[in-house]
């Protein structure tokens, strides 16, 4: 069916000796939040796997969203590149707990590339968690509320707790094979079903020049709570460039535009 639509029937080879994997689903679907799978005389379902689905800014930037476009920003300044809002609930917590992540990329320069990355962890308003990355040097920088910037030497899990109950946490990653120019930050969550991995931001940076980065939701069904540049672009206009390069898409943002005090 067409793109969002419903998928009826999804069959698949008929005969023994068949394995039971659903991957040939994940070709055809795009932007489906919900499925429910069927085996005819099979007594359980062994395995499902979600499709991922993500977005990225790299170059001068060339933002990729999560529902496939494509654009140039033609503009300089602090903007939201990726949020996500929604919630959780903890084991010992009869309330649900939100869950508030939102990364800002810093775009500036002669060729307006990605200078640094702010990452915020704002799902307990009064011990906000950052994290700090500087096209400069490639290296990481955290704080909790209103502290000190301190780097971060090695890999890290910074974890926001309410008591001494995990909430939420970013796992800081590298390889030290390559000088840290790769980078993860894993962001995951506290559930009834114990701690679920949500997101991955993969990162290249190239020290003195430029940040190539990719945001990852681990279920494509995340992405209706994610907001910012990467998000779903059915609710905002792409105006395409003057003749000549008619298939090119350019915006200027001005939604995701920040007034935050924050340059790299």
């Amino acid at each position: 069916g067409n793109t969002g639509g419903i998928l009826n029937t999804l069959q698949g080879p008929r005969g023994g000796g068949q394995t039971e994997t659903i991957s040939g689903a994940e070709a055809i679907l795009r932007n489906v939040t919900e499925f429910q799978v069927r085996y005819g005389n099979v007594p359980g379902l062994k395995s499902f796997r979600f499709c991922r689905q993500g977005g990225s800014g790299v170059g001068d930037p060339h933002i990729h969203t999560m529902d496939g476009q494509h654009y140039t920003l033609l503009r300089q300044g602090t903007f939201l590149l990726w949020s996500f809002s929604h919630h959780t609930q903890i084991p010992s917590h009869e309330a649900k707990s939100p869950v508030e992540w939102q990364l800002y990329a810093h775009y500036s320069g002669q060729a307006s590339y990605t200078k640094g990355l702010l990452l915020l962890d704002n799902s307990i308003p009064s011990t906000p968690h950052a994290l700090e990355l500087m096209a400069n040097d490639c290296k990481w920088r955290s704080r909790q509320g209103t502290g000190y910037w301190t780097p971060l030497e090695r890999p890290e899990l910074l974890m926001v707790q309410t008591g001494a109950d995990y909430v939420t946490g970013m796992h800081v990653l590298w390889n030290t094979s390559t000088a840290k120019d790769y980078q993860l930050v894993k962001l995951n969550m506290n559930s009834l079903h114990g701690i679920k991995q949500m997101a991955t931001l993969h990162i290249s940076c190239r020290p003195k020049h430029n940040i190539n980065t990719a945001i990852v939701m681990e279920r494509a069904g995340d992405s209706q709570f994610v907001q910012g540049q990467v998000g779903v672009t059915s609710k905002r206009h792409l105006p395409r460039s003057s003749a000549g390069m008619s298939a090119l898409q350019t915006a200027q943002d001005q939604e995701f535009l920040s007034k935050r005090q924050w340059t790299p």
